[in-house]
């Protein structure tokens, strides 16, 4: 493994990396720090122990789709591609095959999931491509692309939180209903919710009482673990926004003393 690794502004100046918590971000470096020349990290626990986080914001960055989990416990960086590119004199191919066969890598470079029963002429193959260089950091070989191991081709497009492969990721969440797969909302990440589902939620109660809804009700199953065991995250918002959880008797909402504002209009205890 390379003692120095790069990182694209690219991938970490979007608004939607910033917007990760502070522990996400510090971790998300770590692991791309202890990569190896294909992006995978064999020992991820290990590097939570060094970045000083926890399992819960691994999960969160695998929800989110900055790396991907395999069964066997590795991780891969999503963007790795996008990040780094090694001279082929220099690249040592993964040891972890069985998993770099599961991979593509779509138009823009990012690793995606295979599915068998998807066939997308977009995407280029990990596996089958010409062998016999690897993009160099320095300038760009036309037609040299790296050569990895050579399973059958076809073809998918599919997001990293969005396949069979991240059942593990949705914690004690309800599987995604017929509808899509679930996204997470929050600033602790414990609503999840289809596009469909927040859509619907957002037409019925009104884009502000939706944030303030989930506001409330991600924050409450951050501070007890979600002793609740509140998995129908839909129906929970509902009852939230139908019983006025979180709101004084004059209807607005209330925010205990010490605590930074969440939500537009709140009125502070």
């Amino acid at each position: 493994m390379a003692l120095r690794r790069m990182f694209s502004a690219v991938v970490t100046e979007t608004d939607a990396f910033l917007d990760l918590p502070d522990k996400a971000k510090t971790l998300y470096f770590y692991l791309a720090m202890n990569g190896d020349d294909d992006g995978f990290v064999g020992s991820p626990k290990k590097v939570m122990r060094i970045a000083k986080s926890n399992e819960r914001t691994l999960q969160l960055l695998v929800d989110q789709g900055w790396i991907i989990g395999f069964d066997s416990g590795v991780v891969v960086i999503t963007d790795w591609r996008l990040h780094n590119t090694l001279q082929n004199d220099r690249y040592k191919q993964t040891i972890y095959k069985k998993e770099l066969a599961m991979l593509r890598r779509d138009e823009n470079g990012r690793y995606v999931l295979r599915e068998n029963n998807l066939e997308t002429a977009c995407i280029q193959p990990v596996s089958d491509l010409e062998t016999g260089c690897i993009q160099t950091g320095s300038k760009l070989e036309t037609g040299c692309i790296q050569s990895v191991s050579n399973p059958e081709t076809q073809h998918n497009l599919t997001e990293p939180n969005k396949t069979k492969q991240n059942k593990t990721s949705e914690r004690e969440d309800a599987p995604a209903p017929a509808g899509g797969f679930k996204n997470t909302h929050g600033e602790f990440g414990w609503v999840k919710l289809t596009d469909a589902e927040h859509a619907e939620l957002c037409r019925e109660m009104g884009e502000t009482e939706l944030k303030r809804c989930i506001a409330y009700v991600d924050e409450s199953a951050q501070a007890t673990g979600n002793k609740n065991q509140w998995r129908d995250w839909n129906v929970i918002l509902r009852k939230c926004h139908r019983e006025g959880w979180g709101k004084g008797r004059d209807g607005k909402p209330r925010i205990p003393p010490g605590e930074r504002p969440r939500v537009p209009g709140a009125v502070y205890l």
